[in-house]
């Protein structure tokens, strides 16, 4: 199992916040007016590629729409989901986690629950912060190659 600078159990309530919740509504209200996409064409310079694979990406309706149903069961069906998925989890699973460095260092909570994922389970292969990525560990070249090297370690293990 790997697990790339993941949400803890215990942090679930910063996806599930009311206020979250609201601004998403907002934003799924404004959203098919096209006010965002027309001020990022304008003032950022962004294309309809961004839109549909690029920075933009998350102005998408249907995205707007997952994140809100996500942000209203976060903290009773989701919590739920992730005591039984725990309770089936076997122990010797490998694990590996990856954090991003930039979100531990701005972050004690951050920092707390992504050491508690190293917990889930008894075989953990290797717990990595990547110094200076973002949460998407995976656009920074040093993540990227961290990434590659312990997905070789978890398919090799089996």
């Amino acid at each position: 199992m790997l697990l790339i600078d993941a949400l803890p159990e215990s942090q679930l309530d910063r996806i599930g916040s009311a206020g979250r919740g609201f601004v998403l509504w907002l934003r799924g209200i404004i959203s098919p007016l096209g006010i965002d996409r027309l001020m990022g064409a304008i003032f950022k310079g962004r294309s309809r590629n961004d839109r549909v694979i690029g920075r933009s990406a998350y102005q998408n309706p249907k995205q707007i729409k997952a994140k809100l149903q996500e942000n209203l069961v976060a903290t009773t069906f989701t919590r739920n989901e992730v005591v039984a998925a725990r309770a089936i989890l076997p122990r010797d699973v490998p694990l590996v986690v990856v954090s991003s460095g930039k979100a531990i260092k701005a972050d004690k909570r951050w920092d707390d629950g992504q050491r508690e994922l190293t917990e889930l389970t008894d075989n953990l292969v290797a717990w990595d912060v990547v110094d200076h990525s973002p949460h998407e560990v995976w656009n920074d070249p040093q993540g990227r190659t961290l990434l590659e090297k312990r997905v070789g370690q978890l398919v090799r293990r089996k």
